[in-house]
């Protein structure tokens, strides 16, 4: 069945020795595109060199970038053939410009791996675009220099590969929903799981740009730490999309096109199956929001009977926000 996001979270840990700073992770099943964001999400927080890490699969981890995004640099000169056709490179989230760039690259890649003959485009299709640029701005947005991105297409078991799915997966290691809605002062949250149902609920965000104090001191956009102007004196980021929209956008794609979801903060772990939710808690919580989606391409190509107006201008606002959806040739 292979390993999963909510696996990574769990497991993960329990093969580092934070002693000798090693990680030995276990010959086993194949990663799913959840778990591989995980580890490398891991591996960068806690600062581990490639030297000290014993992977599986790594030759499939270097195929599909985990090497150069986590440790810099280029694996190896290996022509990747598939990048586009079954997979994206693993994206690390490094500044607002990277972010940016990670939309553009893993929306162009979702394309050609959805409808590799081009557009039009379904509107499921065109949807996952929207939420994937929403999602990659949430992660910069909580987990700055920490969050890791990565999308694949794999065969749905026992179509004869006619039938294929597409996942979508990221996680960062930064603060979390609650700890996050705490520095915002949101009130009345007091769990994990509570500020996983805040954060899902449309119209909730804390990053809202009405509440961006103009008098502030302005930060680049590739501003990593504290703030500079000492701790009196109020700051923002230079202008910018990263406005942290909620994710209620995802949830309604999930229900509405028959998704798959993990979605995790803290010790709470949200999981959707279509329209179904529920939530577990980890044994062993994350550091950070890790997310993952798998839809159906056939699903996502199914039009949409929804005409709800405020879910159009939902999409319409993302669309402003993302700045439009160049294609991206780096891939």
């Amino acid at each position: 069945m292979g390993l999963n996001l909510k696996d990574g979270m769990e497991t993960i840990t329990a093969f580092h020795d934070k002693e000798y700073r090693e990680l030995d992770i276990p010959q086993g099943n194949f990663f799913h595109p959840g778990y591989l964001v995980v580890l490398a999400a891991y591996i960068n927080h806690h600062r581990l060199e490639q030297r000290s890490c014993t992977l599986p699969h790594v030759e499939y981890l270097k195929a599909v970038g985990l090497h150069s995004a986590v440790w810099g640099g280029n694996a190896d000169n290996r022509n990747r053939v598939n990048v586009g056709r079954n997979y994206s490179l693993v994206t690390a989230l490094k500044s607002v410009e990277a972010v940016d760039i990670a939309t553009s690259s893993i929306n162009s890649c979702i394309r050609r791996l959805s409808f590799p003959d081009g557009g039009p485009y379904p509107e499921g299709l065109t949807n996952l675009m929207h939420v994937v640029g929403e999602l990659h701005d949430n992660v910069w947005s909580h987990g700055r220099s920490t969050g890791f991105s990565f999308a694949q297409k794999s065969a749905v078991p026992k179509t004869n590969k006619k039938e294929h799915y597409l996942e979508f997966a990221l996680a960062d290691c930064g603060l979390g929903f609650l700890a996050e809605l705490r520095r915002a002062d949101i009130a009345g949250i007091d769990s994990h799981q509570k500020a996983i149902e805040w954060c899902i609920k449309q119209g909730n965000s804390s990053k809202h740009a009405d509440n961006i104090d103009e008098w502030a001191q302005q930060l680049p956009g590739d501003h990593i730490g504290g703030n500079v102007f000492g701790s009196g004196v109020a700051v923002r980021e230079e202008a910018n999309n990263h406005q942290g929209l909620g994710l209620a956008h995802l949830m309604e794609l999930v229900s509405t096109y028959n998704g798959q979801l993990i979605l995790a903060s803290g010790d709470a772990c949200l999981q959707a199956n279509g329209s179904s939710v529920s939530y577990e808690q980890l044994r062993t919580p994350w550091q950070g929001v890790a997310i993952s989606c798998k839809f159906k391409i056939s699903d996502l190509a199914l039009d949409s009977s929804d005409d709800d107006a405020d879910a159009d201008a939902a999409l319409a606002d993302i669309m402003r926000l993302l700045g439009g959806d160049d294609e991206n040739d780096h891939l």
